[in-house]
Formats: structure tokens, C-alpha cells, sequence
């Protein structure tokens, strides 16, 4: 349930900046559990935009080839570099999850 997995997060982010806030005895969450979950969903991530680059190389390659670049669905010219400035933009935004994540969750020093 949607309900129960919101306040369970919360609890146990309410455990971890709050001293004497106490996780309820219903909550199945643990840091462990939540921090595999929580990390695993943001290396996916990184994974998907690894891939995406890789993918990038090699149409890279091809505009070169060709010497002209990819066609977008609307019919306009996409710059060369887009793919790379998308990448990096993602990248950032996962890196600021993580370090949210690590000052919340690890080093308790939100």
C-alpha cells in the first residue's frame, strides 16, 4: 500500500534525524533495507545513462560518417552534443540524491 510505505519511509527518516523519534514496532523498514533499495534504484539509474552513452558513441560515430546530424521527431537538427549535455545533467541530479541521501541517512548530519 501506497499509505503505509509513505509513513514508513518517513518514520524512518524521522529515526535518523531525530534522536529519540522511535520507529513504530509495524514499520518493516531498516536502514540497511531502505539504504540497498534507495542506492540500488539511483545505480540503475546511472546504469540507464552509461548504456545511453554508450549508445551515444556510436551514433556519434555515425554522424561523422555521414556528416550530418540526427533528425528529432518534430524534423529539426539535434545538436551533436545533446545526448552528452542530457547525460550530464542526470548524472547531477543523481549525484545530489546521493549526497542527500549519504548527510540524511549515513552521516546523520541534516
Amino acid at each position: 500500500m501506497a499509505g503505509y510505505d509513505i509513513i514508513n519511509r518517513l518514520e524512518l527518516f524521522l529515526n535518523r534525524v531525530l534522536p529519540d523519534f522511535e520507529l513504530s514496532i509495524e514499520n518493516p523498514l531498516t536502514l540497511k533495507s531502505y539504504s540497498q533499495e534507495y542506492i540500488g534504484d539511483i545505480a540503475s539509474e546511472i546504469n540507464r545513462v552509461a548504456d545511453s552513452l554508450k549508445q551515444y558513441c556510436f551514433c556519434l560515430s555515425e554522424m561523422a560518417r555521414k556528416q550530418e546530424l540526427e533528425i528529432g521527431w518534430d524534423g529539426k537538427k539535434i545538436a551533436p552534443s545533446r545526448q552528452i549535455e542530457y547525460s550530464i545533467s542526470t548524472l547531477t541530479e543523481l549525484k545530489e540524491k546521493v549526497d542527500t541521501f549519504w548527510k540524511a541517512y549515513i552521516d546523520k548530519s541534516v
